[in-house]
Formats: structure tokens, sequence, C-alpha cells
């Protein structure tokens, strides 16, 4: 069968290909030997002519290479095993990937993260030390408030995991070959980390086919809503790959992802309204004057 139109990547692959080929001859003329030795990562920001009124829609995108595997700096945040003992923590998490696996990742429990990684310096330095983060799903909404704006603002959120599945492998390898990309619905671009400038021309072009072929068909307000897609590094200048000068009128109306976004919102707080306690207003009330107050 061949592909619907659904299914197919709305930007052509010759395209792709230029803009790609573009990107990386600028990086090779104007990167330093010691900046290409750490193989910076190749992202597409999506840039949508609306805002969305939906907030922190996540989409994961199965990549045909993916960005990461069993030899990358991997760090998983786990529950504590033992309260008090970190390294008995460590050492059965370990001992699970080791036998599930036959690797050892990163352990860090959640006590660790609580108590060694509290100055500003600490967590930069977390962040900046592994390529992927994933943590257990039972302890996924402790785990921002600990780990500082850094992994945010570089788009190494950690990923949630689940420990207890009796099929660890498979939903660990599905980890790996995933990419994920935010709407946040608090600015009209976003990022999706596709590559990184080692990967050969073709893969790193597959890789942006199957992200845009999803940004297609999950994109709030349809691909319509696209402006523009740009690809660069963390630090490179950014090379167009799709413009689109004129936003379309059925742009402007919310479709129905939206709008049940918004009942759902309206409905949680009439919820919290009803049940949240009354406060009552203090009246206040003339102190009868003393006769000393009266004398002055």
């Amino acid at each position: 069968m061949g592909e619907t139109q659904e299914d197919a990547c709305p930007i052509s692959k010759s395209q792709i290909e230029s803009s790609v080929s573009a990107l990386l001859k600028i990086i090779k003329e104007t990167s330093k030997e010691s900046l290409l030795s750490t193989q910076p990562r190749i992202n597409l920001m999506i840039t949508a002519h609306k805002i969305p009124s939906k907030k922190q829609k996540k989409v994961l995108i199965k990549l045909p290479h993916p960005i990461f595997t069993t030899k990358s700096e991997i760090c998983i945040f786990t529950k504590d095993a033992d309260k008090k003992d970190v390294e008995a923590s460590e050492d059965k998490y370990k001992e699970v990937f080791q036998s599930a696996l036959g690797f050892q990742p990163k352990i860090i429990p959640l006590l660790s993260l609580r108590k060694d990684y509290k100055s500003y310096e600490a967590k930069l330095s977390l962040c900046d030390s592994y390529d992927l983060f994933l943590a257990d799903d039972t302890i996924m909404k402790y785990v921002p408030a600990r780990i500082g704006k850094h992994f945010f603002l570089k788009k190494k959120q950690p990923m949630q995991i689940n420990l207890k599945t009796k099929y660890l492998k498979e939903e660990f390898f599905n980890k790996l070959s995933v990419t994920r990309w935010i709407q946040s619905g608090r600015g009209n671009c976003s990022m999706i980390h596709t590559a990184y400038i080692n990967f050969p021309v073709e893969h790193i072009v597959n890789n942006i086919e199957a992200c845009l072929t999803k940004v297609a068909s999950d994109m709030i307000r349809g691909w319509e809503n696209v402006r523009s897609v740009h690809i660069k590094t963390d630090d490179s200048i950014s090379l167009p790959v799709y413009l689109s000068k004129e936003c379309p009128k059925d742009v402007e109306l919310k479709d129905q992802e939206e709008v049940n976004y918004i009942k759902e919102k309206q409905a949680k707080r009439k919820r919290t309204d009803m049940y949240a306690p009354k406060v009552m207003k203090k009246r206040r009330v003339r102190k009868p004057q003393t006769r000393a107050s009266v004398k002055s």
C-alpha cells in the first residue's frame, strides 16, 4: 500500500536534503575542531501562525534512526528503594537494568537528587553530563521542581518510564527510539531534536521527514497553522525549510481539541471552587475607648 495523504511528509525530500546539506556546510566552515568533536544536535524549529489555547501538548515521534543508543550517556531518576541509603537504591536499580538489558545507566534515586543536587552549579553540571534523562513514572511529579530550569532551557526534560513493567527491555528501547515534541501553548515556537551532525545525511533527512509527518498530523489547528520550519543546531543560525507567509482564515478558529481542553479546565475550576473552603471576611469592630485614651 502506498502512503496516504495523512501519512505523507508535507515538505519534499529534495527541499529537506538541500537545507540539511547547507546547514552541515555552514557548521563545517564556521565551527572549531573542538566543537565538532562534541557532535551538536540538529533541531527542527516549528513556528505557528496562532498560539494554541491548549497547553503542554506532548507528542512522541518514532524515529527511523534513533538519536540515542546504549552507548549514549543515559541517566535515570528512580524512587528510593531505601529511604535512608542512597547506595542501596542505586545497587537495586543497577541490578534491575543489568539483568534486563545487560548494561547499567547512571542511577540517581530521589533522595540523592534532593540532597546532592541542590546548588545551581550542581544542577547545571548534571544537565550537561548526560544525553538523555528518564524518570520512574511513580516519581515523575516530584522531579521537575528538583532539577531546575537548565533541563527545560536545553530541552532535556526527563521522559517518564515504567520501571515495574515485565517488558522493561521493550519499554526502555522504545524511549531510546523516540523524540519528543512539546507544544507549550505559551509561545508560537517549538523545537524537536531530530539527529546529530555526525549522522549520515540520509539518516538526518529520514528523521526530519518522520518528524514533519507527525507535525502535520498532530499540530493544533493542523498543518495550515505552521508558519515556518527551520533547521539548526543549538548554537548555529537557523536555515529555512518551509515558509508560509499568509495565515489561512480557518486557522483563526479553535479546533475541537482546544475546545475540549478549555471545557475541561473550566469544569476543573468549578469543582475546585465548589470544595474550596469559604473565606469569611473579618468585620472591623471599633475598639471601645478607655479613659486613658480619652484624656490623651
